[in-house]
C-alpha cells in the first residue's frame, strides 16, 4: 500500500470521526447556542403544570397529580386525548425554518396580539419554558412561536404531523374535561333507579346486596310483578354503568336554562358504597327524516334520536350518543322478560 493510499485512508477516518461528533453534539449544541429556538420538552414527564392563557383573557392551568392524572383548574378531572396531545406536541417542537428578516415585524406584531402564552413547569414548580404561539403561516403547515425574553420569531412545526399547530394550544375548558359520567364498578354499586316521568310504568328502582338483587316499581301506583327476576339481566345492567361517558361538554347557560325547564325523558340515579347518588337527566335531541318525495305521493316525517343532552347532578351540562346510553335504558318489565327493546320508552 502505497504512502498517498495511506494517507487518504487516515484522512477519510478523521473526516469521518468529526462529521460523527458534529452529528451527535449538534442537538445540545444547539440548545446551548440557540436558547432562544429551544421550545421543546424532550422528557415530558418532568412536567407538572402546564398554564395557557389568551389574549381573550381565558385560561387552562392544567396540574399533573401524584397519581398521574391530570387536574383542570384544581377542580376539574381532565379529558386524557387531549393532554396527550398537548405533550406531545411539547416533546416533538422542532424549527421548520428561520423566517426572513423582512417579515419578522409582521410575526411578532401577530403574535403580541393574538399570541397564546404556555408555560412550563417542573414538579418542584420552577419554570421550564414559557413561550408564545401564534397564528399558522399562509399554507398551514407551521405556526410562528417566539421564546420570552427574546426578540426573534421562528416557524415551528411537529415533524411527523402536518399542519399548523396553534390549534394545539387553543384549548378551552371543555376540551379538556373529563367526558366519564359514569365508571361505576359493579361490585360497588348498591342502588340504581330510572324514572321515567312520561312512562311511570316502566320506571324502577334496583338494589343489590352481594349476589341478590330486588326490582320493583319506582311509582307506588306501578302493579308489582311478582315474577322471579333475571339474574343475568341483572347483571348486565349494573356491567353498563362501568364506561358511559359523553360526547361533549355544553357551556352555553341559555341552552341550559332552557332544556332543565323541559320535562326529562328520564332521571336515572346510581348509588355506589360510600359515594353520594349521582343523578343524570336526559333531555332528547329530536332529529327529522322524511322519505324520497319522488317515491312517494307526498312527504312522510319521521322523528328519531340519535342524541340527549344531559344534566348531571354535580353540575355538568352534555351531549350524549343514543347508541352508547341505549344498553341502560331499560324499562321496569325488562328483568322479568327476555327479548325487550327500550325503543317502546320513546314512542
Amino acid at each position: 500500500m502505497n504512502k498517498r493510499v495511506v494517507l487518504l485512508l487516515v484522512l477519510f477516518i478523521v473526516l469521518g470521526g468529526v462529521a460523527w461528533w458534529l452529528s451527535s453534539s449538534n442537538t445540545s449544541n444547539s440548545k446551548m447556542s440557540f436558547p432562544d429556538r429551544d421550545f421543546a420538552v424532550e422528557n415530558v414527564d418532568d412536567i407538572y403544570r402546564i398554564f395557557i392563557a389568551d389574549k381573550k383573557g381565558r385560561t387552562v392551568d392544567l396540574k399533573k397529580q401524584s397519581d398521574g392524572r391530570w387536574l383542570l383548574n384544581d377542580q376539574h378531572e381532565t379529558f386524557e386525548n387531549p393532554i396527550n396531545v398537548i405533550l406531545r406536541t411539547i416533546k416533538s417542537l422542532r424549527v421548520m425554518y428561520i423566517p426572513p428578516k423582512a417579515s419578522e415585524d409582521m410575526l411578532i406584531r401577530g403574535l403580541a396580539s393574538d399570541g397564546i402564552k404556555v408555560e412550563i413547569y417542573d414538579k418542584k414548580g420552577d419554570n421550564m419554558k414559557t413561550f408564545y404561539v401564534g397564528g399558522n403561516t399562509a399554507d398551514d403547515l407551521g405556526t410562528a412561536f417566539i421564546m420570552e425574553g427574546y426578540s426573534k420569531p421562528y416557524i415551528m412545526h411537529v415533524p411527523t404531523q402536518v399542519g399548523g399547530i396553534r390549534s394545539r394550544f387553543a384549548v378551552k375548558d371543555a376540551d379538556l374535561m373529563s367526558r366519564w359520567i359514569y365508571r361505576a364498578k359493579y361490585d360497588n354499586i348498591e342502588e340504581v333507579s330510572l324514572q321515567y316521568p312520561t312512562n311511570r310504568n316502566k320506571s324502577f328502582i334496583l338494589t343489590k346486596d352481594g349476589n341478590n338483587f330486588d326490582v320493583r316499581p319506582y311509582y307506588d301506583v306501578t302493579p308489582e310483578i311478582k315474577s322471579d327476576i333475571l339474574k343475568p339481566a341483572a347483571e348486565a345492567f349494573l356491567i353498563g354503568f362501568e364506561k358511559l361517558g359523553a360526547e361533549s361538554h355544553v357551556t352555553d347557560e341559555f341552552l341550559r336554562d332552557s332544556v332543565s325547564s323541559q320535562v326529562p325523558f328520564v332521571v336515572i340515579s346510581v348509588k355506589e358504597k360510600d359515594k353520594p347518588s349521582k343523578e343524570l337527566a336526559l333531555y332528547p335531541i329530536y332529529d327529522m327524516i322524511s322519505e324520497d318525495y319522488r317515491k312517494v305521493d307526498f312527504v312522510q316525517y319521521e322523528e328519531f334520536v340519535e342524541r340527549y343532552y344531559a344534566l348531571s347532578s354535580d353540575g355538568y351540562f352534555y351531549i350524549v350518543q343514543d347508541h352508547l346510553f341505549n344498553k341502560i335504558l331499560w324499562g321496569y318489565d325488562y328483568f322479568f322478560e327476555e327479548g325487550q327493546s327500550y325503543d317502546d320508552l320513546l314512542n
